[in-house]
């Protein structure tokens, strides 16, 4: 099975919210059935928008470059800022979330 069928993204969820003032100003409602297949979408879908809510006001819309500042944001734990820190931003750091690197290495990352 192709992997992005099961993914957010699929279906027009990316191509609806393109930044972080996008995710911020999208209707719980829309956003939670957008998220739904992921589980625990109702709490997912309230961290997303207080997320990005916190990035368009406090960081202009971008994704802040340390681990505190990542963690302060709404739904950001220390495994995901390790994440975002590694992965989408390159930036050399010890990831201590096995199973991303083990994905990664395996290709379904």
């Amino acid at each position: 099975m192709h992997r992005q069928a099961r993914q957010p993204g699929h279906g027009g969820f990316v191509q609806k919210h393109r930044t972080a003032a996008d995710y911020a100003q999208a209707d719980l409602a829309a956003l939670e059935r957008d998220i739904q297949s992921t589980g625990f979408f109702r709490n997912k879908a309230k961290s997303l928008k207080a997320c990005c809510r916190a990035l368009v006001e406090e960081h202009g819309g971008q994704v802040p470059r340390t681990m505190e500042a990542l963690t302060r944001l709404g739904g950001v734990g220390r495994k995901t800022a390790n994440v975002v820190l590694g992965n989408a931003l390159n930036m050399n750091i010890a990831s201590s979330w096995i199973r991303t690197w083990r994905g990664w290495r395996s290709g379904l990352a």
